[in-house]
C-alpha cells in the first residue's frame, strides 16, 4: 500500500502526452495551449489616448497655457491627426491615437468647454504623456504573451484574438471509455428491483468530463462476470486512449477487475492507497501506454478518486502542468487516525472556510448534495484544529 503522494507521482509519471492539434479560436475555451504565442506588434500598437478630453502640445504644457482653441476632433479608429497650431488643442476620444505634435491628454473632468474653447480648471498640474498608454508599454513586438501549458480561459482567448489568431495549437482531447461493473446496477430509465441500484458513478464521471471539455466519452457496463468484463475492457482499450472502470477492485469474490486487467497485459502500478475513502484504487498501463484507472465502487470513494487523480492526469496529458491544490481553512476541528490521508467532503463558505459535511460512509452519495468539494488531510496528525490550512479539491 502506497501514500497519496506516491500514487500521484506514479500517475503523473505515466500520463501520456497527447499530440498538439489545430483548434479554431472560437472552440479553444478550456483547452491546453501547446505553442508559444508572441505579440504580432507592439502592445499597445500606438500611443493610445486613455481618457476623453483634449490633447495638447509640449509647448503649451511647458508655457503654462490654460486656454485652448479646439482645432479638431479625433475619434478611436480614425487615422492619426497632427496638431497644426501648438497653442491649440485637439478633442480626443478614449482609444484614439495621440495626435502628432501632442504629448499628453487633459480629461474633460479637468476642463470647462465653452463652444470651441477649452479652459483648464485652476491649479491643474500637467505632466508629459499623462493619460497616454505609451506604445509598447505592455509588450514589445515578438515578446512572448502566452506559454505552452496554459489553460485557455477568457483572458487568454482575448489575448489570442488581439494578435489576430483564428486558430491555435492545443493538446488533443483523449478518447475516454467509462466502464461500470456490478450485477446490482440497472441503467437510468429502466425498471429496477428493490435490491438493485442505478450506475451513479459513471454519470458523475461523465458530467465532470463534459464540464471539463472532454467530449469524446463512451459509457458501457459489465456484469460481475470475467468474460463480460474482459469483453468490455478489450473493446474499450481497442477504441479509446484512456479507460476508467468503476467497481470490482476490492476483496470480494466477484471483484474480478484486477485479474482481468492483468490477463489483458495491463501492467499494474499500484493497488491500494493509504487514504480514506478510496483505499482499493487500482492503476495500471495497458499496451501502447494507455492509462487504466480502476476506481472503487462506493460513490463517495469513486468521485473523490476521480477528481483527485484522474482529472488532473487527463489535463496533464494535454500539456497542463500538475497544479498545486487550493488552500482553505477548516471551519471546525477534525479527528484523524494518523495512518491514512483523509478526504472529507465540505461546503466552502465565503470562499475560504471549509465546513465538513457529515455522511454515513463512502456509500452515502446524497450527503454530497450540498458539498462544493473535499479537503485533503495528510496522514500523521491525530487532530486538525479549526483554522488549519489544508488542501482543497473542487468538484469541477
Amino acid at each position: 500500500m502506497i501514500s497519496v503522494q506516491e500514487a500521484e507521482r506514479i500517475v503523473a509519471q505515466h500520463s501520456p502526452s497527447s499530440p498538439p492539434v489545430p483548434c479554431p479560436l472560437a472552440k479553444a475555451q478550456g483547452r491546453i495551449l501547446r505553442e508559444e504565442i508572441h505579440a504580432d506588434r507592439d502592445q499597445p500598437p500606438f500611443h493610445r489616448v486613455m481618457m476623453d478630453g483634449i490633447a495638447i502640445s509640449p509647448h503649451a504644457r511647458e508655457s503654462g497655457q490654460t486656454s485652448f482653441l479646439i482645432e479638431s476632433t479625433h475619434a478611436a479608429g480614425a487615422p492619426p491627426l497632427r496638431l497644426n497650431d501648438p497653442t491649440a488643442c485637439i478633442q480626443v476620444m478614449t482609444g484614439a491615437t495621440l495626435p502628432e505634435g501632442c504629448d499628453g491628454v487633459i480629461p474633460y473632468e479637468d476642463l470647462s468647454i465653452r463652444g470651441q474653447q477649452a479652459e483648464l480648471n485652476p491649479g491643474l498640474v500637467l505632466k508629459p504623456m499623462q493619460w497616454v498608454h505609451v506604445q509598447g508599454a505592455d509588450r514589445k513586438k515578438n515578446e512572448r504573451l502566452l506559454a505552452p501549458g496554459m489553460r485557455l480561459l477568457s483572458p487568454q482567448i482575448a489575448i489570442l484574438a488581439s494578435t489576430g489568431r483564428t486558430e491555435v495549437r492545443v493538446g488533443a482531447i483523449p478518447s475516454i471509455a467509462i466502464v461500470s461493473t456490478g450485477n446490482e446496477l440497472v441503467d437510468i430509465g429502466q425498471e429496477l428491483e428493490p435490491y438493485q441500484i442505478r450506475p451513479s458513478n459513471a454519470y458523475g464521471f461523465h458530467a465532470a468530463l463534459n464540464r471539463a471539455g472532454f467530449d469524446r466519452v463512451d459509457l458501457s457496463h459489465a456484469r460481475d462476470d470475467r468474460s463480460a468484463i474482459r469483453q468490455c475492457v478489450e473493446q474499450a482499450l481497442s477504441a479509446h486512449d484512456v479507460l476508467i472502470l468503476s467497481g470490482g477492485v476490492s476483496m470480494g469474490k466477484l471483484d474480478f477487475v484486477p485479474e482481468v486487467l492483468e490477463q489483458l497485459s495491463v501492467v499494474p502500478l499500484f493497488h491500494k492507497i493509504r487514504q480514506r475513502p478510496g483505499k482499493p484504487f487500482w492503476f495500471g498501463v495497458a499496451p501502447g501506454g494507455k492509462q487504466v484507472f480502476a476506481l472503487p465502487g462506493n460513490p463517495l470513494s469513486s468521485l473523490i478518486c476521480f477528481h483527485r487523480y484522474v482529472l488532473p492526469s487527463l489535463f496533464q496529458s494535454m500539456g497542463e502542468p500538475m497544479r498545486r491544490h487550493e488552500q482553505v481553512l477548516l471551519g471546525e476541528g477534525i479527528g484523524a487516525t494518523g495512518t491514512s490521508t483523509l478526504f472529507i467532503p465540505v461546503t466552502l463558505k465565503q470562499g475560504i472556510e471549509a465546513i465538513p459535511i457529515s455522511h454515513h460512509g463512502s456509500g452515502d452519495l446524497s450527503a454530497l448534495a450540498e458539498s462544493t468539494g473535499f479537503v485533503e488531510l495528510p496522514e500523521g496528525p491525530l487532530h486538525f484544529e479549526k483554522g488549519t490550512a489544508v488542501g482543497y479539491h473542487r468538484w469541477n
